[in-house]
């Protein structure tokens, strides 16, 4: 047999073996189109008697679809744990929150409430975080940023702002960017974290209404969503 007929031989092997075979629906299509480059290497060991060829390309078959195999999971996307953390800010307006500009009057709103402001109203804050809504309650850590009041009706703001927790559970800043409203439909992403929150795959706060005194105190429920990649 000449070795040009050896070879088209073992590449029929090898195409007999992947068509029968049900792991050739996850090899890619250009490999099952050039197996025949399996044959040509098999076919180099001129003295090698068929029954050992035919073994020898059933086991160079195997570990390419394995390694087919291995590099299809390589790729899938990565398992995530969630982790939940609730906390409460408690915000007092010209204690702890003050507003630097003052927006401009639309659709009549021309003043301050516990959750509307004018158009562009701008408000700093640095306020205490606790692990309960009780004003005695032990803190935790501290909420630091601005919110802009980015709708016309003057429900939603845009919110910047660092959450910076010391518990017995996590140490280290997470910080936020995103619309959010006091009614709590509204998600702000993560945009990063530090130290135990530093390989944080992604996440997201909810700012929940929470209770409000006559002096603009207020115990704001904060619900921080994490996932983590496993």
């Amino acid at each position: 047999m000449s070795q040009s007929a050896y070879i088209n031989d073992l590449s029929a092997m090898v195409n007999l073996e992947l068509r029968t075979s049900s792991y050739r629906a996850l090899l890619p299509s250009a490999f099952c189109h050039n197996i025949d480059s399996i044959a040509l290497v098999a076919g180099t060991s001129r003295n090698m008697e068929k029954g050992d060829s035919r073994s020898f390309l059933f086991a160079v078959a195997i570990i390419l679809i394995l390694a087919c195999l291995h590099a299809r999971s390589a790729d899938a996307a990565p398992i995530l744990k969630e982790e939940n953390v609730t906390v409460f800010w408690h915000d007092t307006f010209n204690v702890t929150d003050f507003i630097i500009i003052n927006g401009v009057s639309t659709v009549g709103l021309s003043k301050v409430s516990p959750v509307s402001a004018p158009f562009g109203t701008t408000i700093v804050f640095d306020d205490a975080i606790t692990e309960s809504k009780e004003p005695d309650s032990a803190v935790v850590g501290s909420v630091e940023g601005t919110a802009t009041v980015s709708s016309l009706d003057g429900l939603t703001s845009l919110w910047s702002f660092t959450v910076a927790l010391n518990t017995t559970d996590h140490k280290g800043e997470i910080s936020f960017l995103g619309h959010l409203s006091f009614d709590g439909s509204r998600k702000a992403p993560l945009v990063g974290g530090t130290d135990d929150f530093l390989l944080v795959a992604g996440g997201y706060a909810v700012v929940n209404s929470g209770s409000t005194t006559p002096s603009f105190k207020k115990i704001i429920q904060l619900d921080v969503h994490l996932f983590w990649t496993l």
